[in-house]
């Protein structure tokens, strides 16, 4: 029996490719893709589940995986404010971190950036560096 794995931002560059990835990979009999709205899903072994960021618990038992993805990030100019790029790139990461301790999730990979350190005077770095800290102890196992 193959793996589970849940991607969390599969219709941005990253998640896309990975879902491919995933999805030609033998080890993997089920991806599972939390979506804020319904995408065209064509891949068998692909699950959608369609959800608001901010009511992850609500879906909590259907996001069970051996390997959950995080793959979220956004830009300053499409963000618009700092407050919003911060909710997409530092708090949704770490309710995602969260959740993956709560279902006992022991692997979680999570797209940050080099160079990130919650010290930098850089506000992209810093709040990637933040990100990271905060998922480091939320106490996941192999980040």
């Amino acid at each position: 029996m193959g793996k589970t794995a849940c991607i969390f931002g599969s219709t941005g560059l990253i998640g896309t490719q990975l879902n491919l990835l995933l999805s030609q990979n033998e080890s993997y009999d089920k991806i599972i893709v939390f979506n804020r709205s319904a995408q065209s899903i064509t891949n068998p072994k692909t699950e959608q589940i369609v959800g608001e960021y901010v009511s992850l618990l609500e879906y909590q038992n259907k996001l069970k995986a051996a390997e959950y993805y995080c793959c979220l990030g956004t830009t300053m100019k499409k963000a618009g404010t700092k407050e919003a790029f911060e909710f997409v790139d530092y708090h949704l990461p770490v309710s995602i971190g969260k959740l993956a301790v709560l279902n006992q999730v022991e692997n979680v990979f999570v797209v940050s950036s080099i160079g990130a350190a919650a010290q930098s005077k850089n506000f992209y770095l810093r709040t990637k560096g933040r990100m990271e800290e905060e998922m480091r102890k939320a106490g996941i196992k192999n980040l």
